[in-house]
């Protein structure tokens, strides 16, 4: 369905919980880069089934939601007011949070803005900005990890070199941040078709471009939520030591990995994935 918001349109996916004893709270479920809303079926259905409602938005500058060009607008703090704004017309308070890559980052500065309306937090494949702002300044491992976050700040280059012969260097991307799956054709063309266009693709670029690497926390309010880290330990893009820190802005924040998975668990470990979040939704 598409919500209105102002000059704003989102394309926003509702499942609706099965019915259970007693209501559980709504899920939201924040895809990465260059991912979209769709991938997050699969495991939006599993926790449905266990009785939640299931909200999916298509993020600021995905195809077809509100894309504005300025690279000022993908700002965190503008794009924690869509998830509010969603939110707010969905008429949600309390919400249990999953996010994935940029999702995930997203998830933590939405929490840190907003700790009481979040009742849990579980992110995949990121580690809380904190932790991560650490390892790129002691750890020379992750800023090798981390060089396509420099590259992809590079006005029409990044996207001209990503979006090349029907988005073939994007596509390879996708592919070497899995341990061991490969893409179907059918995957393969269902992102081509949400990445849309060169021209769109620059507009999901800003979410890097807008990135502001001195990490500024003072807005941050501490998070007495539980909250989890989901990481694949053959995850290229991170080094798995950044997950295993205390964060002092998070009381209850724990760390699973997952054996054999890259970057994408939700395309290499469904199940796995699925049983993590499950224990998580259910513990007390």
């Amino acid at each position: 369905m598409q919500i209105m918001i102002e000059h704003k349109t989102f394309e926003v996916e509702i499942l609706k919980g099965q019915p259970h004893s007693g209501e559980k709270c709504p899920i939201v479920i924040l895809h990465g880069f260059p991912d979209k809303a769709h991938s997050w079926f699969k495991i939006g259905e599993h926790l449905q089934s266990l009785g939640h409602d299931v909200i999916i938005p298509t993020l600021r500058g995905y195809y077809p939601t509100y894309s504005p060009e300025e690279i000022a607008l993908y700002d965190l703090e503008f794009l924690a007011s869509d998830i509010e704004d969603i939110l707010q017309k969905l008429k949600v308070e309390k919400i249990i949070l999953v996010g994935h890559d940029w999702g995930g980052m997203l998830a933590w500065h939405f929490t840190h803005l907003n700790p009481l309306r979040v009742i849990k937090l579980a992110t995949i494949s990121v580690p809380h900005p904190m932790l991560f702002r650490n390892a790129l300044i002691r750890n020379p491992k992750q800023w090798l990890n981390s060089w396509y976050m420099f590259f992809f700040k590079v006005p029409f280059l990044a996207e001209t070199f990503l979006a090349r012969n029907n988005f073939r260097n994007l596509k390879g991307a996708l592919r070497s941040g899995c341990k061991e799956r490969i893409f179907t054709k059918e995957e393969n063309a269902e992102f081509v078709k949400s990445w849309h266009s060169k021209e769109q693709l620059s507009r999901m670029l800003n979410w890097y471009r807008a990135l502001k690497m001195n990490f500024n926390f003072k807005k941050y309010q501490e998070y007495l939520g539980p909250a989890l880290q989901i990481i694949g330990d053959s995850d290229r893009y991170f080094v798995l030591d950044s997950f295993k820190t205390e964060c002092p802005l998070v009381k209850k924040l724990k760390t699973s990995e997952l054996k054999n998975c890259g970057h994408w668990p939700h395309f290499e470990k469904v199940h796995e994935l699925q049983a993590i979040l499950t224990l998580f939704m259910n513990e007390n």
